[in-house]
């Protein structure tokens, strides 16, 4: 009787475990104050806040439930406990500058607009027009829509700011070298590559997203990184490699032995 009881709180326990979300945490504002010291009010004046409607958060939480996967259980533990963890709605993107003369911050809106971005000086999470507007796109390896890696990658930014930007620790493990004046990545025709991202980007020009965003998975995967974006820099490398470590089953075929080991490593 008593081992019956034992294996059935055991059962009950696990279920228990995965019913929780460790994404709950996350929540969404309706709005932002800005005042005019910091964040100063050219940041509001710039991104425009604008309330939820419960569609676009019906949206994002189901985005989350898809990548509420138990490999990554510590890396929401460390964003609740040090990271950021409010998603905004916003209109546009925007860049900061310090104002020398009135000794602040001050903030500008983006002529380029992106889906979502993180403001580690501002701790906001911006989920713009453009993410709700734009036509998805299907990974042609993890066959799941282009918004579910956006959400993860930015996500992986906020695990990034939570460890005081670990990515620039370990950026050697994940193949990046410094010659001087610049960072590259070892062991391969670096400005090929960095070639290559700028070809794919006409596409944009040409208002064909998806062949860019397809252009940049195959290309990126030949030279053993999931995208040519990832390889850019070693902050995005960082948030690329763990959304498609963690998203896309065949990631273990292309990325190295050491950057799946440093990875494995960083979120157990």
């Amino acid at each position: 009787m008593l081992k019956s009881i034992i294996s059935l709180l055991s059962l009950t326990f696990t279920l228990s475990s995965f019913a929780a979300s460790p994404i709950d945490f996350m929540t969404f504002p309706d709005s932002f104050e800005c005042n005019d010291k910091f964040p100063h009010y050219s940041f509001c004046d710039a991104v425009e806040f604008k309330p939820w409607t419960e569609a676009e958060k019906d949206k994002i939480k189901s985005i989350l439930k898809e990548i509420d996967r138990p490999e990554l259980a510590n890396f929401y533990k460390t964003i609740k406990e040090k990271g950021i963890t409010k998603f905004h709605r916003v209109t546009y993107s925007s860049t900061w500058f310090p104002n020398s003369k009135m000794r602040r911050a001050e903030f500008i809106r983006q002529k380029e607009n992106t889906l979502i971005w993180v403001n580690p000086t501002t701790n906001v999470i911006g989920i713009t027009d453009k993410f709700f507007g734009s036509n998805n796109f299907i990974d042609p390896y993890t066959k799941l829509p282009r918004d579910t890696h956006a959400i993860l990658h930015e996500l992986a930014h906020v695990f990034d700011i939570a460890q005081k930007h670990i990515s620039s620790e370990i950026k050697s493990d994940l193949g990046w070298s410094w010659d001087g004046k610049n960072d590259f990545i070892r062991d391969i025709d670096y400005q090929k590559s960095q070639d290559e991202f700028k070809e794919i980007l006409v596409y944009i020009e040409q208002d064909n997203t998806n062949k860019t965003y397809y252009e940049d998975r195959i290309r990126g995967v030949k030279y053993g990184y999931p995208t040519l974006y990832s390889m850019t820099n070693s902050h995005e490398c960082f948030a690329e490699l763990i959304t498609y470590y963690v998203l896309d089953p065949k990631a273990k075929e292309y990325m190295s032995q050491d950057i799946q080991t440093k990875l494995k490593e960083i979120l157990q």
